[in-house]
This record gives structure tokens, sequence and C-alpha cells, in this order.
């Protein structure tokens, strides 16, 4: 009887303390750490994401940001949130622009004016839990506002068809894509005219210039040309042929060949 008193109050003392632990929350966390899993609400944040790398491509004024994505064991992430740092051309702190990314959006290219930019990410998770911020990137420097470019577009008409392309100009193919964009001031040679079967050229309009069948421009703001075909008619003809023959000149039942 003495023995079981013991192991009664024993087991209670056991019961006690494992409620005392489980308020406090230090079996949780212990659980937590052990099998990556939560007990209860999740309260643990995500990772932070990987610091982000920028590429910048000077031709058209764009950047291409890209990181590793943040992670979380618990509800999973809900969205990415990329920090842009404004500067002016002098280095003096404008603002910070915070831009809502997907969960699984590890990169993103955006157009930047003419200033100097830094970029860092965090991320939230499904249970509102924001992570910790990343590092932050190499300052992305923008020297001058990129150029707008300028399109083109060749239109075509008339009763007939056929395509446009150009020996000077790439990417320019007007068969079905008649639109195409150049920096300003590009100087356009439309050289190559095909007009399909049964149709011919006609002429362009709204060129700076024509040299037979070519149209030349220079674009400095969007332009518009047009270049006409027609249809070709067939060539009909009446062919008469007119044969005298003698009676002299052949024998009754003999084979005659018109050659």
């Amino acid at each position: 009887m003495k023995k079981e008193a013991v192991l009664l109050i024993s087991l209670s003392l056991i019961l006690i303390l494992s409620i005392a632990l489980v308020s406090a929350g230090w079996f949780s966390d212990f659980w937590s750490k052990i099998t990556g899993k939560a007990i209860g609400p999740d309260t643990i944040p995500p990772t932070a994401p990987g610091t982000p790398t920028v590429y910048p491509n000077p031709t058209n004024g764009t950047a291409t940001i890209s990181w590793t994505a943040a992670t979380d064991t618990q509800s999973g992430i809900a969205n990415h949130y990329l920090n842009r740092e404004n500067y002016d051309v002098n280095g003096n702190y404008l603002n910070t622009v915070v831009w809502v990314l997907g969960a699984d959006t590890t990169s993103t290219t955006y157009t930047f004016g003419q200033g100097r930019y830094v970029f860092y990410l965090n991320a939230k998770d499904k249970a509102g839990n924001t992570g910790s911020y990343s590092g932050k990137s190499a300052t992305l420097i923008v020297s001058s506002n990129p150029s707008p470019q300028y399109t083109l577009t060749i239109n075509k008409e008339g009763t007939g068809s056929g395509w446009i392309s150009s020996d000077i100009n790439e990417g320019i193919d007007c068969g079905t894509d008649c639109s195409k964009s150049f920096n300003p001031g590009a100087q356009i040679f439309l050289d190559i005219v095909h007009p399909d079967t049964g149709s011919k050229f006609d002429g362009w309009t709204a060129c700076d210039s024509t040299t037979g069948t070519s149209c030349i421009l220079t674009l400095n703001s969007d332009r518009q040309v047009t270049v006409t075909f027609s249809k070709v008619s067939p060539i009909t003809a009446n062919l008469s042929i007119s044969i005298f023959l003698s009676k002299n000149d052949f024998r009754v039942g003999e084979k005659i060949t018109l050659k």
C-alpha cells in the first residue's frame, strides 16, 4: 500500500511538471526543434530569403533581381517582399518602395530611371509570421534615363498581297508581323519587296524617300508607312489558225501532222 502511494504521488508530480512545461512553451519549442513542426498555432517565422543579386541590362535600362526563396516548414510561405531603397544620382536617400511578390517568385525584372538602388527581401508565412530581412544587394547605378524606342508599322493595302523585309535592319519580316521597335534615330531600309503570285508592287507612301521598290526613313517618333499591292489580271488571247490545202497536196485517208 505504501509503494502504491509513492507511485501515485510520483505520477502526479510528473503530470504537474509536464503541464507546467507545456504551459511555459518549453515542450513546444523542444518539439519544434526536433520535428520541425509546431504544436498548436504556428508562431515560427519563415527563414530569411537569400541576399539578392542584381543583373543590369544597359541596352534597355532594365535590371533583373534574383534571390533564393525563403522557407517555412509550418504553414508555408505566403509572400516575398522585395524592398527597394531609392537614392538620387549623388547617393542621397529618397524613399523605400516595397513590392509584394508570390511565394514561389525568385526573380523579377524592372525598368529603372536615373538613380541608385539597393534591394533586400523578407517573407511572410500563411500564419502571418514575418521573417527577418536578407542581406542587401550591391548598389545598382543607373547613370542616365533609358532612351525610348519608337515603333515602325508597315501597312499593306490594295487588292493584291505580298511581304516586306530588309537587308539592313534585322527583325523586319512583314508577312504577318508588321511592327518593330528601334532606337531613336535609326535609319530604316525596307528594300526587299516580294509580291505574292498573281500580285504586283504598286508603290510606297509616307516614306522619307523611295528608290525603286525601296522605302527609306529615319525613326524619331512612331511611324507608319504603307505599301500597296494589286492583283495582276490574267492574260487571255484568241488564237486563230487557218490552213489552206489543195487536193493535190494529199491523198484521201492520208494522215496530216501539223508542226
